[in-house]
């Protein structure tokens, strides 16, 4: 289950487990791995870390794990993994360090994206100079008339504009879809913003028919503007109430 939920890491969060949200949180950590570690089996986050939310805050998995055992974390540090699986809430696998400790602790194990392997990958990814795409095929860039070609008729504007060289293809008046697909239109109460419904509307009108009333005094009756009413008795909204 992966899921973007906002997770709170490092010392920005400071939470008391209570028996309670101990038993829940290792209601969800699976047994022991034939690597040693105990992975979460809730939710994660697109980056593979386990959260449960605790106190109103979504918690990392490998801090509870850590508050469990040991009770809070001291301010600035974070829980860091030893087996390197985001998922693990095997004790053993965790220690405290800052965030610092975290990125040497990644550097020492060749995860970090740098030197030569790293220049490679971005001079594959992203070329520069001589061997960017510009350069090495100048043939397709759009540049001068041709370029000023292209973006006529990508962009064409006045009298080239496509409502005037082919109004033909323009659906208006009677082809419009309202008119030829009338039961794909919303309408009434059909629409998401709509306040009123059919009923309502056909009770505002016979008010006023009766007389003895305004636009104002109806207005506060049903909950909507003096304009909107003047529209429902016109007939300029709600036309196919009848």
């Amino acid at each position: 289950m992966q899921n973007s939920t906002k997770l709170i890491d490092g010392a920005k969060a400071q939470v008391k487990l209570t028996e309670k949200d101990i038993a829940r949180f290792y209601s969800k950590v699976g047994p022991v791995g034939a690597d040693g570690c105990r992975l979460w089996l809730a939710g994660k986050s697109k980056s593979g870390y386990g959260y449960l939310r605790v106190g109103g805050k979504n918690m990392r998995s490998n801090r509870l794990a850590w508050i469990a055992v040991n009770g809070c974390i001291p301010k600035g540090m974070c829980v860091c993994h030893s087996c390197d699986v985001p998922a693990c809430c095997q004790i053993e696998h965790l220690w405290l360090g800052t965030i610092a400790d975290d990125m040497r602790d990644k550097v020492s194990k060749s995860r970090q994206s740098k030197g030569e392997p790293h220049s490679a990958i971005m001079k594959i990814v992203s070329p520069r100079g001589d061997a960017h795409h510009a350069r090495a095929h100048p043939e397709r860039l759009s540049r001068g008339k041709r370029h000023s070609d292209i973006m006529r008729r990508v962009a064409s504007r006045g009298e080239a504009h496509f409502s005037r060289t082919c109004p033909e293809r323009l659906a208006r008046g009677d082809r419009n879809g309202r008119h030829t697909m009338p039961e794909k239109t919303a309408r009434g109460a059909a629409v998401g913003s709509s306040k009123l419904t059919e009923a309502i509307v056909l009770a505002v009108r016979s008010c006023y028919n009766i007389g003895g009333t305004s636009y104002r005094k109806l207005a506060c009756k049903f909950g909507v503007s003096k304009a909107q009413i003047r529209r429902i008795i016109c007939r300029e909204s709600w036309a196919h109430v009848v």
